[in-house]
């Protein structure tokens, strides 16, 4: 009997990948390379060696990737936007979210609906039209990841901690299957994310409550206003 290697396996693997998502990258092409150049929060961390890079478009893809995964044994990670780290991945598949990159801010309820790519830069500049504000949990190029961590957020003073304003977090679970989880649907779900608690799936989206932008002073006054 012959058991398949990790590199004996690529081949099959990345096949599987190129029929569930439109941009799949081999090593030793310009995309890999890019995304494999991870950024530290002080400074750039050693590039990963995944099996691929693969990008995703639609919440579909990255359920199509997920079950190639599993079918071929392969480990996934994924990266959003801004800083991230892990170990250098070697037989895993990296799973890029940057583009899902929807925004959509509800004024009637005070709400914005976030995709996975969406740097809090855009959800501030979003919610301001409307005259609203989110409790940001991170710098403008960083993506929604602080807020399914117990930090509090830059702005956790004068806006409250940014956790406490999630309502509801989409997600495609390890086993493939699409979830809306909240306070009220799939709660011990919501509480596992909301909590930062080990790898439950690939978050797609977060719907997040705002709040009425404070009054703009000058730069320094509007700094002690907020309270930061």
């Amino acid at each position: 009997m012959t058991t398949a290697t990790p590199a004996d396996a690529e081949p099959d693997v990345l096949d599987a990948l190129a029929s569930c998502a439109a941009a799949v990258h081999p090593p030793a092409t310009p995309a890999y390379d890019r995304h494999c150049r991870t950024r530290g929060v002080l400074r750039p961390l050693r590039p990963l060696r995944p099996v691929a890079v693969v990008e995703v478009h639609r919440t579909h893809e990255l359920v199509a990737v997920l079950h190639a995964a599993r079918a071929h044994g392969v480990h996934v990670a994924t990266h959003g936007v801004g800083h991230g780290g892990a170990g250098d991945l070697a037989g895993a598949v990296l799973v890029v979210t940057g583009w899902l990159d929807g925004v959509y801010v509800d004024p009637g309820t005070r709400t914005a609906q976030v995709g996975a790519g969406v740097p809090w830069g855009e959800v501030v500049t979003a919610a301001a039209a409307h005259r609203l504000v989110p409790a940001c949990s991170g710098p403008p190029t960083v993506a929604l990841a602080g807020y399914l961590t117990p930090g509090p957020g830059p702005s956790a003073r004068a806006l409250g901690v940014a956790p406490s304003a999630v309502r509801s977090v989409e997600l495609v679970t390890a086993a493939g299957d699409v979830r809306r989880a909240s306070r009220d649907e799939h709660p011990g779900l919501f509480r596992a994310l909301h909590d930062g608690v080990g790898a439950v799936g690939v978050v797609t989206a977060v719907e997040v409550d705002l709040l009425h932008q404070p009054p703009t002073l000058g730069t320094g006054e509007r700094v002690r206003a907020l309270g930061l």
